[in-house]
């Protein structure tokens, strides 16, 4: 498997730190070049209009935030099979109910989805067998 010959080359929080990077600006990038017109606080920047540039699905970049979360906490403790159960959960909740909440808010404020909501669920079911691999 590819993952774990790079895990042996490298070290387990090097390895993370890198996946955790990696995640993050491709989620930036799909989201900025995935989105048609402008986001609130670009509106500040003087960005007024712009085109969609890459057809993606709206919560791939979520999907991304999400790995790049859980990389994050293997970087922290070194592996995923290292991250208490309690945080691994913690970390589930706050994805989701974060997601939840935005159906309760106004929508001037909130952006609530369901692929998003789905996409945070499959990919913390992925991270979960992918924590039980030896």
């Amino acid at each position: 498997m590819m993952l774990k010959s790079c895990q042996k080359e490298m070290s387990e929080k090097t390895f993370w730190l890198i996946a955790c990077i990696g995640f993050l600006f491709v989620g930036i990038w799909a989201y900025y070049v995935g989105r048609e017109g402008i986001v609130m606080y670009e509106w500040y920047f003087g960005v007024r209009t712009k085109t969609k540039t890459v057809n993606l699905p709206g919560w791939f970049s979520d999907a991304c935030w999400s790995c790049s979360l859980i990389s994050a906490f293997g970087f922290i403790w070194e592996g995923l099979k290292k991250i208490p159960p309690k945080w691994f959960l913690s970390l589930w909740f706050i994805c989701s109910f974060s997601e939840i909440i935005q159906e309760i808010l106004p929508a001037e404020v909130a952006t609530f989805d369901w692929g998003d909501l789905v996409a945070y669920q499959i990919v913390f079911i992925i991270f979960f067998f992918v924590r039980r691999i030896k």
